[in-house]
């Protein structure tokens, strides 16, 4: 009897399988990439553009050296450690999201595998490169049946799977929250309106801060070793570099000041009432009317202005 019932089960050849191959051409988890991928897109370009107005502000702050408010100046650490602190509540969430579809797919594999012909038996083939991911390292040095669609559509059957996935892409997103303050102005001939310092620095001196800051990137990269092992030497040798490197900048702030303060006092047609303010319009400027662009026109079309600017950087 045991003969025949030995003779009556199937057998199968050998047959093959990878967690990514299964996952690659798994409608359910296609759908959950093509879900995470432009949500972290869109919450990666909101702190990507909150960062690049981070940056003018606090080239402001270091621009005006002890011009600069102390309100202002607080401001800009404050903002830096709320832009921090959202970054990291964001790649929270996204790593919370991944590790999720990893342990949900996981589960559902286990699950899948009984239910294919040959799925019991199946052997995990190793990728032939580097798994980088759900869609990555197909498995094709391996012999036998592909078992990877038909694991797919089970798998893409299964109901526990299917809640898990759609409680993972419900998961409320951190909200970016960061409410814009206006900024005092640091006047020139008054504080009516005003220019953004960082922008017009940007604009007439580049090549001079450009090198300040690949200066100190490159001192900073010397260090990264340490720094990511948080030596103290290393640390500390790296905040002597950017304390350096913000003097650096508030000494080219001072000359630049100058230059300009000598441009705007000097018009013969009426000096308007204007300022600097160290606060980009997109985190709130300052009160007042913003007159960058029309400000920084007449300022490059000063041939003076432009001589002394050459002469000095």
């Amino acid at each position: 009897m045991l003969a025949v019932l030995l003779a009556a089960a199937p057998t199968y050849a050998a047959a093959y399988y990878h967690p990514d191959d299964v996952a690659r051409v798994s409608t359910v988890f296609k759908a959950a990439a093509d879900r995470l991928g432009p949500m972290f897109d869109e919450h990666q370009a909101e702190l990507t553009k909150v960062g690049v107005s981070l940056e003018e502000l606090e080239l402001g702050v270091a621009l005006l050296g002890p011009a600069c408010p102390e309100a202002t100046r607080a401001w800009a650490l404050e903002t830096r450690k709320q832009v921090t602190a959202q970054f990291l509540l964001v790649q929270r969430h996204v790593d919370g999201i991944q590790d999720g579809y990893g342990n949900a797919f996981g589960d559902a594999l286990g699950r899948a595998l009984p239910k294919v012909p040959g799925g019991a038996t199946a052997t995990q083939c190793q990728a032939k490169g580097p798994s980088l991911g759900p869609t990555m390292g197909k498995s094709t040095s391996c012999s036998g049946d592909d078992l990877n669609a038909a694991i797919a559509k089970v798998l893409d059957a299964d109901p526990v799977l299917q809640k898990a996935v759609a409680d993972l892409n419900g998961a409320a997103w951190p909200e970016l929250a960061l409410a814009p303050a206006p900024q005092p102005v640091v006047p020139i001939t008054g504080d009516a309106n005003w220019m953004n310092l960082g922008a017009v620095a940007k604009a007439l001196i580049p090549d001079t801060l450009s090198a300040a800051k690949d200066s100190l990137e490159a001192d900073l990269e010397g260090l990264r070793e340490g720094l990511e092992s948080r030596d103290p030497q290393a640390l500390s040798a790296a905040q002597e570099k950017k304390d350096a490197y913000l003097a650096k900048l508030t000494a080219n702030g001072t000359t630049l000041r100058g230059l300009l303060d000598d441009a705007v006092r000097g018009k013969k047609k009426g000096t308007p009432s204007i300022g600097y303010c160290a606060n980009p319009a997109g985190l709130g400027g300052c009160p007042g009317t913003e007159v960058t662009d029309a400000m920084l026109a007449q300022l490059r079309a000063d041939p003076k202005l432009t001589k002394a600017i050459d002469k000095a950087f």
